[in-house]
């Protein structure tokens, strides 16, 4: 039995990890909305007294929920289908609620303690002042005062994790553990999204958010698999992976060791090639784009400029090598795309129009047709 001591603690964690997933999964699929609320609450309840450090353990779980779209709705879906695409009510995720347990302990600072709050007027004053337009905004939402509401929150939350951090700075190891969080996470991603285009199917993780909508689709005369992770759509999954590979890319141009640096290099590897999956052609431009110039100048802290150059070269060279390759990514480039590139630039100037014909208060929530 002492063989099995120091294991453990890791045993009891897991076996905790798995009742509470199943007991979420029930939340969500039995019940009403306010019946989900209270099943969830009961269970953090009993949970909340396992975790030590509770605002820790919140901050560090949002790296490892980011792409988890497990979502408590608290209305019914829209459903004018006269609309752009049916909104989902008032609507609140994980991530949402660890981000409400963080801003809670910090109004608990700021109420009990009498923390000083720094507001950052130059960023935070404009951003409220918009906060007005989008309340007239969501006056004018059709049939679904719910989807205004919802809006109305995502703006305050928006603003709220801005002055958290802003106010909370936590102890560089935490920052550390949140990038190697979003790390595993990454190559978590792109496994689901390999065994995704391996299988064509979600592997059933519609729960989690992923859609079989965007897992085969047929442009032109070409089938394409794509990528979609735990996400929703193939465009989502680039976007999240574009998006988050800046984390283990920090890590690796900072001061660690030397076999730090090979498993970072395979995390980059792994979100590069979940990116190439997932056949995005924004994300691959944007990421190319931002990331571009973040290498060379990368390259140019460390070497000479005219050793920066080459190297950079050399570096986009094996990246456009690597990017051929794949199965698809040139189909993607170059075949017909149903219109759906020219379709676009029509849909700007409607756009457009919209924006000169509404300049102040626009049309509202979801009421573009």
């Amino acid at each position: 039995m002492r063989l099995l001591e120091p294991i453990r603690p890791i045993a009891l964690a897991g076996l905790l990890g798995l009742l509470g997933a199943g007991a979420l999964m029930g939340a969500l699929y039995l019940g009403n909305p306010m019946d989900k609320v209270f099943f969830l609450v009961c269970l953090l309840g009993i949970a909340i007294p396992f975790v030590k450090d509770l605002e820790r353990f919140s901050f560090l779980a949002i790296g490892g929920t980011l792409p988890i779209m497990l979502t408590i709705h608290f209305t019914q879906m829209g459903i004018n289908r006269t609309r752009s695409h049916n909104t989902a009510g008032f609507v609140v995720t994980v991530t949402e609620v660890l981000i409400l347990i963080l801003l809670a302990h910090w109004a608990k600072r700021v109420l009990v303690d009498k923390a000083p709050v720094r507001i950052f007027p130059k960023i935070t004053l404009p951003t409220l002042f918009g906060f007005f337009i989008a309340i007239a905004a969501s006056i004018r939402t059709i049939d679904d005062p719910n989807a205004g509401l919802w809006m109305l929150y995502q703006i305050l939350l928006g603003v709220g994790v801005f002055l958290y951090l802003l106010n909370n700075p936590r102890p560089q190891k935490d920052y550390i553990a949140f990038a190697w969080i979003v790390g595993g996470m990454l190559v978590f991603q792109s496994f689901l999204g390999h065994m995704q285009w391996l299988f064509h199917t979600s592997l059933g993780l519609e729960p989690f958010g992923a859609s079989m909508v965007r897992v085969e689709r047929v442009k032109g005369t070409v089938e394409l698999s794509r990528m979609v992770g735990t996400l929703a759509n193939a465009n989502r999954f680039g976007g999240y992976v574009s998006l988050f590979m800046a984390f283990p890319l920090a890590l690796f141009v900072s001061q660690v060791r030397k076999k730090q640096r090979w498993l970072l290099l395979f995390i980059l590897a792994a979100a590069f090639f979940a990116l190439v999956g997932s056949k995005s052609r924004g994300s691959w431009f944007s990421t190319g784009l931002v990331y571009g110039v973040a290498l060379f100048l990368i390259f140019r802290t460390r070497m000479r400029l005219s050793r920066a150059v080459i190297a950079y070269a050399w570096g986009i060279f094996i990246l456009l090598i690597g990017i051929a390759f794949p199965p698809g990514v040139i189909e993607r480039l170059t075949i017909a795309d149903a219109g759906s590139v020219d379709a676009r630039f029509y849909m700007n100037q409607i756009a457009s129009n919209l924006i000169m014909d509404n300049p102040w208060l626009g049309v509202g929530y979801d009421n573009y047709t």
